[in-house]
């Protein structure tokens, strides 16, 4: 699949260093997510709720939206900034833009397929850089952030979601401790790598956004227990499609993914509340601004 990524050379160089997650979020994973996009932004709502408040967003205000996946979140931050404000989501997932511009809507929002840490988006353009879960994947995140900043007017502002670690997650931790027993999983990827955790150690982000140049930057916790499913056989579901537990137990025999979801469903279920089951999720909201 060609993606329209960069023109220059040295922006090219940078699209072909995060060439493979460019080609995951073009593939399986993609379509589970576009599969379960009501279902996700419900699980995930809280969460970029949190990091718009923190925000602080004005109408008129032009914002980029990094990661925007299905367009959710794009679309309540133009429902913020209002029709004298812009928009701008972006991602590298087709299959997931197709599903952001199908949705219906008059406000100001519009996207681009590209990867963020080497599309010429201009000078000075935006006020507020926004993302929710999509800047843990950069390969190069110290020479993404300063690229992308050369995008943000002198005092924009930033604000992200980001994992904290995944012993703070029972929601991804509690799976991958079923999981363990049956089927052997892929190895974590290490601090330095693109992955859902890579930007859990503030002091490695704080590093990362002063090499580009940001300032005045603070991180703020903030926990909350996510809805994995009404039922334990759609939290088992998302348990298998998000994270890593899915593509190892797709490899494993009949026999053992069945001992797997018997084992996962008992433990699943002890987290059952009348809503669904709930298990806790805990991000940190990273907020600075570029002088």
């Amino acid at each position: 699949m060609t993606i329209p990524l960069a023109h220059a050379n040295g922006e090219t160089a940078m699209a072909e260093s995060n060439a493979d997650q460019i080609e995951y979020w073009n593939g399986p994973s993609s379509d589970k997510w576009v599969t379960n996009q009501q279902r996700m932004d419900r699980m995930l709502g809280a969460f970029s709720d949190f990091a718009m408040r923190q925000a602080d967003i004005g109408p008129g205000e032009r914002v980029l939206d990094i990661g925007c996946g299905c367009g959710a979140t794009s679309h309540a931050l133009a429902a913020h900034v209002g029709p004298s404000g812009q928009v701008v989501g972006v991602d590298v997932s087709r299959p997931m833009l197709d599903v952001a511009r199908g949705r219906q809507t008059d406000l100001p929002v519009s996207f681009v397929e590209a990867d963020a840490a080497a599309h010429d988006f201009g000078a000075n353009r935006f006020d507020l850089l926004f993302s929710r879960f999509g800047v843990m994947f950069f390969a190069d995140p110290d020479a993404a952030f300063a690229h992308i900043g050369r995008a943000m007017n002198p005092g924009g502002r930033l604000s992200f979601a980001c994992w904290r670690p995944l012993s703070e997650n029972p929601w991804m931790l509690q799976p991958v401790l079923v999981a363990k027993d049956f089927i052997d999983l892929p190895p974590r990827p290490g601090p330095e790598e693109p992955g859902p955790f890579s930007f859990a150690n503030p002091e490695r982000v704080r590093r990362i956004l002063t090499s580009g140049g940001f300032s005045d930057i603070e991180f703020t916790p903030h926990d909350h227990e996510m809805v994995m499913g009404e039922t334990v056989e759609q939290a088992i579901q998302t348990a298998m499609e998000v994270g890593p537990v899915g593509t190892a137990a797709n490899e494993a025999d009949t026999d053992t993914r069945a001992a797997l979801n018997k084992a996962m469903a008992e433990k699943l279920a002890t987290y059952a509340k009348p809503d669904g089951i709930r298990l806790g999720a805990a991000i940190w909201c990273v907020t600075a601004r570029m002088p």
